[in-house]
């Protein structure tokens, strides 16, 4: 007796091709769900750093970093340092911190290409940008102050009045952090 228990070569096949087929369905929507959950995740951390920021301007009547709105520079940084998020750096009046969870440790304080400098980093490995402007500058008599994320491709796509009006262009993520210091 013939034992047919096993699967012809069109059988298998077949089976292969519907397996092929699946994948390249399912794999676009995969990879675009990532890209959904890392958009959120920098969200997310953009909120946690401006309301950290504005907390600590509630506390101390002094923005991070030790600024008041008279002393507040027009600049562009990575966000790096801020050690008054954690600790009263500054010895300043009214500090209630820590201003950011000490668990974003895990999740969001990260050292960057071997770097010593520890900051706030994106999905995508990269610092979180920080624009600040000065009373009478761009963002108007009131000064402010921006947070970016520049996305999946990491370049500031934003023109620099947009950022001050808080309007972002190509994957960048903006979070207006003040309009008036």
């Amino acid at each position: 007796m013939k034992d047919n228990s096993g699967l012809t070569l069109i059988e298998m096949i077949v089976v292969v091709m519907i397996v092929v087929g699946l994948a390249g369905i399912l794999t676009p929507v995969i990879i675009n769900e990532v890209e959904k959950s890392k958009n959120a995740k920098a969200t997310a951390d953009l909120r946690l750093l401006s309301d950290a920021f504005n907390r600590y301007r509630l506390d101390t009547s002094r923005w991070a970093d030790n600024y008041t709105a008279d002393t507040m520079k027009t600049a562009t940084r990575d966000v790096t340092g801020f050690s008054c998020f954690f600790t009263n750096t500054y010895k300043v009046q009214g500090w209630d911190g820590p201003y950011v969870p000490k668990d974003a440790g895990k999740n969001n304080i990260a050292t960057v290409s071997g770097t010593t400098s520890r900051g706030l980093v994106d999905p995508w490995g990269r610092y979180y940008k920080l624009y600040t402007y000065k009373k009478g500058s761009t963002m108007g008599s009131g000064g402010g102050i921006v947070a970016l994320c520049t996305g999946a491709d990491g370049k500031v796509n934003t023109k620099a009045a947009d950022i001050a009006g808080g309007i972002p262009s190509g994957d960048d993520l903006l979070y207006v952090i003040a309009r008036k210091l």
